[in-house]
């Protein structure tokens, strides 16, 4: 066949048995490899290209892909192979359809312009998101009402907690300092602390300086405590000094005289009377238990009572939310101002606001925990004056550092004021660890009360007094 007649278009009408086996063979639209090209021609050989539509450059709105299909279906076949399509171009330019690389360059730049301003788009998000979230940050997860408040509802149901820390009392006569350590986990707990006492006048004074050193183990599950007093002997022999010498005072102001060797007798006859005890107590465990303390006093009785309540309070998830609700009602701690950060913690500069104190009280009486502290004493909650003197009024000033994310209590420093007759200072500094410690181990040595108070009896003969007369010539 002659290229003349490869190039001639068969039409619908003619029909022939070789096209109807090759319709049948092939998909309604002829594919690529069932359409040829001619091999080359001759340079004798002329070759007509086929007709190209006339093809407007594609606007920005315009469909590319339906062109493109378009094109295809009016044009000549398309090359399949390589080697023909660069022999084609080289004879017959009609073919290289010019079309294709302005529709290319509008993909690239559909593409591009999409990119961008996803890009916009989800910079403008993060932005949002960043500044809302900052936004809400500041105004609401840190807002100093909503951090006290959640410091002081997370220190109920601590499970783990470590506390070092000062207590300062100053007063007139005497003064009173401490320094305490302690840990707790799993309602076990336990500490040491060092008590130092400083006479100032009148009595006092004569005490001098007296250090005790104490030791404390705690079970909310059972009621059991346990304590250790140590260096009492010490602080026994500067006491019996104390009333010696007060005694002799006493002498004078009736015209009488006690001389220094009928004062070193009648301290020795002290010490004699007191030092069974003191053996029996020095840097000895002492346990205490539930039904210890009930059968003591009544007011012993109504310390288990609260030991009962306060367990329950910490078990009972309802009970807490049921006071920080009231809390929420009567905020009576309130935020002075700010004190900054440091070490990870805000601090805030705090005061009790007594008006709303006394609302809260009122309130928290007809609460769960509030009826069950009822039972231990009718007036826990009486909020009435009457019981308070306008001569030792007192002012309460609070500082308090709560970890920036956790909202736990990290330290408190506070100062009681305390105005009048009985005026005082009282100054306290706790660093807490919230969610750190270990439950503490009961003693293993130790000496129940019930069996201390015998011993003691024993000693005395079956009376368990702590002095007897002293007996002494002037």
């Amino acid at each position: 066949m002659t290229p003349e007649e490869q190039n001639t278009p068969v039409s619908d009408a003619e029909t022939t048995p070789e096209n109807t086996a090759l319709d049948t063979a092939r998909p309604e639209e002829p594919s690529v490899e069932s359409t040829a090209l001619p091999d080359t021609p001759t340079d004798d050989a002329t070759v007509t290209p086929a007709p190209e539509p006339e093809v407007e450059p594609p606007t920005q709105g315009s469909p590319v892909q339906s062109e493109s299909q378009d094109v295809s279906q009016d044009a000549a076949p398309a090359v399949t192979s390589q080697t023909e399509s660069s022999e084609s171009s080289e004879t017959t330019p009609a073919q290289s359809f010019p079309q294709t690389a302005p529709t290319t360059e509008l993909g690239n730049k559909g593409k591009s312009k999409k990119g961008l301003i996803l890009g916009i788009v989800a910079a403008v998000v993060a932005v949002l998101l960043i500044g809302g979230g900052v936004l809400a940050y500041n105004l609401w997860y840190q807002n100093p009402d909503k951090v006290v408040t959640d410091a002081l509802g997370n220190i109920l149901v601590a499970k783990k907690s470590k506390i070092d820390g000062t207590l300062a009392i100053k007063s007139s006569d005497v003064d009173i300092s401490m320094s305490l350590n302690g840990q707790s986990a799993d309602g076990s707990g336990g500490g040491d602390a060092e008590l130092t006492i400083v006479g100032k006048s009148g009595t006092t004074k004569d005490l001098g300086t007296i250090k005790l050193s104490v030791s404390y183990v705690a079970s909310s599950k059972d009621g059991t405590y346990y304590f250790k007093l140590g260096n009492v002997k010490s602080a026994v022999d500067k006491l019996v000094d104390s009333t010696v010498n007060s005694l002799a005072q006493q002498y004078k102001q009736y015209g009488m005289t006690m001389t220094n060797e009928q004062m070193v007798a009648a301290k020795k006859e002290y010490q004699q009377e007191l030092s069974p005890i003191v053996t029996k107590i020095d840097n000895r465990w002492v346990k205490f238990t539930a039904d210890d303390l009930k059968s003591s006093d009544s007011s012993s009785d109504n310390q288990s009572c609260y030991t009962d309540a306060i367990k329950q309070l910490q078990e009972d998830k309802d009970e807490r939310n049921e006071l920080v609700k009231v809390y929420g009602q009567h905020k009576f701690v309130t935020v002075n101002k700010k004190l900054g950060s440091k070490d990870g913690s805000l601090g805030y500069d705090l005061s009790v606001n007594k008006t709303e104190s006394k609302a809260f009280a009122k309130a928290v009486k007809d609460t769960t925990f509030g009826k069950a502290i009822v039972k231990c004493d009718s007036d826990a909650f009486d909020t009435s004056d009457s019981s308070t003197s306008d001569s030792n009024d007192s002012k309460v000033t609070m500082q308090l550092w709560v970890t920036r994310w956790s909202h736990q209590i990290s330290e408190l420093k506070a100062t009681v004021d305390t105005k009048g007759t009985d005026a005082a200072t009282a100054d306290i500094d706790l660093k807490l660890q919230v969610g750190k410690g270990e439950a503490v181990k009961a003693p293993s040595d130790a000496v129940s009360i019930k069996d201390l108070q015998t011993e003691i009896q024993q000693v005395y003969g079956g009376s368990a007094s702590s002095t007897s007369s002293t007996s002494f010539s002037i």
